[in-house]
């Protein structure tokens, strides 16, 4: 995870939308294209780019729709892959991750690549910064499930990829 700079305007529909209350959809192609332009066609969690599965992310929940303002509001959405999406909901990570485009995620965390394994710590006791090492190294690491596995291992490999391709350069 690091530090995103997010267009200040937010896309038209989102008004739009938010009047259309639990009914609105917050992402229609303005924001979607918005958003992956912002996060630099990455997600936000584990960073890879080119995501092939496109989820808008909200960082604090919006309920099923029960907080309309938090369904709507740009600031609260992010760009996201299905894997981490995925992986974020969780009541343990409500409102508890750290915002990349207000605080700088480098500051917080600490990321190891070494001999194909990725691991994330915290560089402090902040609970944001526990809970974000925790969730972007489940990214990489999850084996709950043979899924979690193939998704996790498929992360690894993009990464080694990106990796090499910098190594090259």
């Amino acid at each position: 995870m690091v530090k995103c700079e997010k267009s200040p305007i937010p896309p038209e529909s989102l008004a739009i939308e938010k009047q259309k209350g639990r009914n609105g959809k917050y992402n229609k192609p303005d924001v979607v294209e918005q958003l992956a332009k912002d996060f630099s066609n990455k997600c936000y969690i584990c960073e890879l780019k080119d995501i092939s599965d496109p989820q808008v992310e909200h960082l604090v929940p919006h309920h099923n729709g029960r907080d309309i303002d938090a369904m709507f509001d740009w600031n609260n959405l992010f760009f996201s892959c299905l894997h981490c999406n995925g992986l974020k909901n969780k009541q343990e990570y409500e409102g508890k991750i750290i915002d990349c485009c207000k605080d700088d995620p480098e500051v917080h965390l600490h990321c190891l690549y070494d001999k194909g394994n990725v691991s994330i710590h915290n560089k402090d006791e902040d609970e944001k910064s526990v809970l974000t090492a925790k969730l972007v190294d489940e990214a990489f690491n999850a084996s709950n499930s043979g899924i979690r596995i193939y998704a996790s291992q498929h992360r690894m490999d993009k990464l080694q990829h990106e990796i090499s391709l910098f190594l090259i350069r």
